[in-house]
């Protein structure tokens, strides 16, 4: 009898458990967090407030809180409504995501919206969510209004048919992360009437420096902050204005003692805007250590038509920030050569405009 009893208590808890813990929170934060750990992914904090069951095979989930890392990458992703939708075999699952926020080292999205549909084969997930996200930052640059179809299977994910405000113009195109662990990927992104002014507000050293209204593409492979492969062609069809200080370079191609070279040597001593009819410049990553820059201006005001490349040299661990670092070099080259020129066009400068 006291055995029968026991066998019951342990039969009732067995059912109980098996019946009443999908009703519990704690049930499913560690169905939630097994499942990201089993994706390589370290848990540091999973909650969620109120949630609704209908059944076993659909969810509504309140106030969702995540703090995870991969490959010693911290992500915080929270999400006030999830709603999933299994079906029993639990192979397909649908997941509408309402107003969720993800932040990373660089990196943040806010306001996303979405309805992903998660299928399985065998023990691997495959998912395809069409995106909507009201803003999004990273490296300081802002993104607003986007759209873009989430693509992942195994350890590839593809962000593909991107379209977004961007500074006044548009950008389209796609991005593919390649691997996780070293957090490499690829970007193919094309631009259109992009305001460069406006940049200013994302890296004032750079576009604080030039006006204008721009178009281009760059093809980019990135390693972490390394940049592995890069190409790009940006053009301001209707032209623009580069601050004279930042065109130094182009001393040496005006005809001496011209109209010209002393207009630019003024404008550079008063730090003016030099106004250009013509402004393309195209990068290649030539090498490991190596990225060429191609200014192709034409500045009929100073009757200037030059066509330069400047090789930089910069460590490959430098990156984004090297390439700037040594074009902004580059340009401003030869500044204690250029100061004895331009006291020599002092006095002759006077009263040029």
């Amino acid at each position: 009898m006291k055995r029968f009893v026991i066998i019951s208590v342990i039969a009732f808890l067995i059912i109980s458990a098996v019946c009443f813990a999908p009703h519990t929170k704690l049930f499913w934060q560690i169905a939630l967090t097994h499942v990201l750990e089993k994706h390589g992914y370290t848990v540091k904090k999973c909650t969620f407030g109120d949630f609704n069951l209908n059944g076993y095979t659909e969810a509504t989930f309140k106030a969702v809180m995540l703090d995870i890392s991969k490959a010693g990458r911290e992500y915080d992703i929270t999400a006030p409504g999830v709603h999933l939708i299994a079906d029993k075999p639990l192979t397909k699952i649908v997941a509408e995501i309402t107003d969720a926020a993800v932040k990373t080292d660089g990196f943040s999205l806010e306001r996303l919206y979405t309805t992903l549909t998660a299928k399985r084969h065998g023990r691997k997930w495959a998912i395809e969510a069409p995106l909507k996200i009201k803003s999004a930052q990273a490296a300081g640059y802002h993104w607003s209004d986007i759209s873009a179809t989430l693509l992942t299977e195994l350890s590839n994910v593809q962000i593909e048919s991107i379209k977004s405000s961007f500074y006044n113009g548009q950008m389209q195109g796609k991005i593919v992360l390649e691997s996780f662990e070293t957090f490499e990927y690829s970007i193919d992104l094309t631009f259109k009437s992009v305001d460069l002014k406006s940049l200013s507000a994302a890296n004032e050293a750079v576009f604080g420096q030039v006006s204008g209204v721009m178009d281009g593409q760059v093809m980019a492979r990135i390693r972490g902050k390394r940049i592995l492969d890069l190409n790009g062609n940006f053009d301001a069809p209707g032209g623009g204005e580069m601050r004279a200080v930042f065109l130094r370079f182009i001393m040496d191609y005006l005809p001496k003692n011209t109209q010209e070279q002393k207009m630019f040597a003024v404008m550079i001593n008063e730090n003016r805007m030099v106004p250009l009819n013509r402004f393309r410049v195209s990068l290649n990553r030539t090498s490991q250590d190596r990225t060429s820059v191609n200014f192709d201006l034409e500045s009929r005001q100073l009757n200037l038509k030059p066509n330069i490349t400047i090789d930089l040299n910069n460590s490959d661990a430098i990156g984004v920030y090297g390439i700037i670092q040594g074009l902004k070099a580059a340009m401003m080259k030869d500044f204690l050569g250029l100061e004895k020129q331009l006291k020599q066009f002092e006095v002759q400068s006077k009263g040029v405009k």
